[in-house]
């Protein structure tokens, strides 16, 4: 079971880097209500990290291609709603902390059961 977070973990890193980039880049660009904020944002954030990626693999390695394009996006998004808005840093997460964890127990389960570590039949 640790061994199956710690492989997760890059990729749980690299999700909300894009997630909260994407949030960002949102909640800076758009005037929307707060519970319309979350899932455009992660589409956003998803829709322009593969953007970045593709050009940036042109010149990368795709794996740096696809980290570069994540910490791109998620500072981008960072300068973004810091230059637009002048706020506490924790307002800019429209999500509630339990909201998370059920986010982070889903990516789990999926993950787990992609990677057949979970419903596998025990014979």
């Amino acid at each position: 079971m640790l061994k199956l977070m710690l492989e997760l973990l890059p990729a749980l890193l690299w999700g909300l880097l894009n997630v909260t980039g994407g949030i960002w880049l949102i909640q800076a660009a758009f005037n929307l209500r707060r519970d319309e904020q979350t899932l455009t944002g992660l589409a956003c954030g998803f829709v322009v990290q593969i953007w970045l990626a593709r050009w940036l693999g042109i010149f990368l390695p795709p794996l740096f291609a696809f980290w570069g394009a994540a910490i791109l996006l998620f500072i981008s998004g960072l300068t973004l709603i810091f230059y637009r808005r002048g706020r506490s840093f924790w307002r800019f997460f429209p999500l509630a902390p339990s909201d998370w964890l059920l986010l982070l127990l889903g990516i789990y389960l999926f993950s787990g059961i992609e990677r057949g570590q979970i419903g596998r039949a025990h014979v």
